[in-house]
C-alpha cells in the first residue's frame, strides 16, 4: 500500500455507498473501485468493478496527486463520526454530499487526486429535463474530477471516507456539481 504521513492510502479497494443523480450512471452503489500506481509513475489508474452503464469513463484516466494540507473532517462537517451507510442513515450521507461540494469549491488546494473523465452529456432523460442548456445530441465531454479521503470521519476508525467530487462543467448544464461517497 502507498501511505503518506497522515495515514492516507490511495491504493486498495473502495466501496461506493452513494452517488448523486448526475453520477449514478457512472457509480452504482455497492460497486468497488481501486487505484493502482500508473506504470509511468505519473499518478494512479482506476479499476472499476461496476455494473453502472458508464463505468468505462475511467478507462484512460490517470489521476495525479495534488499536494496540499490535509484538512480535518471538521472543515467539512461536525456531524460525525458517521455510521457505515444504511438506508437509515441515507439522509446524513445526502447532507454530507452537499457539505462536501461546498468544501471542495472553497478549498481547491487541499491534498487530493485529480484528473479528467469522459461523461456522456444528455444521454439520460433526467439530464435533459434538468438542463438549462440548449438541447443537443448525446456527446461525451471531458469532465474534471477530484478525489479526497478523510481519516477519523467514520465510527469504524479503521475505515477511511472516500469522496469523488465533479465540479460543474460549463459547456453542458446537465453536468452539474456531483459527489460520490464511499469507504475502504
Amino acid at each position: 500500500m502507498s501511505t503518506n504521513d497522515e495515514g492516507l492510502t490511495w491504493t486498495g479497494k473502495w466501496k461506493i455507498v452513494r452517488a448523486d443523480l448526475d453520477l449514478v450512471h457512472v457509480f452504482a452503489p455497492q460497486d468497488e473501485i481501486s487505484f493502482a500506481r500508473d506504470p509511468s509513475g505519473a499518478g494512479y489508474t482506476v479499476q472499476h468493478s461496476s455494473s453502472a452503464p458508464d463505468a468505462r469513463v475511467f478507462s484512460t484516466a490517470v489521476l495525479r496527486a495534488v499536494d496540499g494540507e490535509q484538512p480535518s473532517f471538521d472543515a467539512v462537517s461536525v456531524d460525525y463520526p458517521l455510521p457505515l451507510f444504511s438506508r437509515h442513515h441515507k439522509h446524513r450521507y445526502r447532507s454530507l454530499a452537499d457539505k462536501i461540494e461546498a468544501f471542495a469549491q472553497k478549498n481547491p488546494a487541499v491534498r487530493h487526486l485529480e484528473g479528467s473523465i469522459e461523461i456522456p452529456c444528455h444521454r439520460y432523460p433526467h439530464q435533459a429535463q434538468e438542463s438549462d442548456s440548449d438541447d443537443h445530441a448525446v456527446r461525451t465531454i471531458r469532465t474534471p474530477i477530484r478525489v479526497y479521503q478523510f481519516v477519523n470521519a467514520l465510527e469504524k476508525k479503521e475505515k477511511r471516507l472516500f469522496v469523488i467530487y465533479k465540479p460543474l462543467h460549463p459547456s453542458c448544464g446537465t453536468n452539474g456539481n456531483g459527489t460520490v461517497i464511499g469507504y475502504d
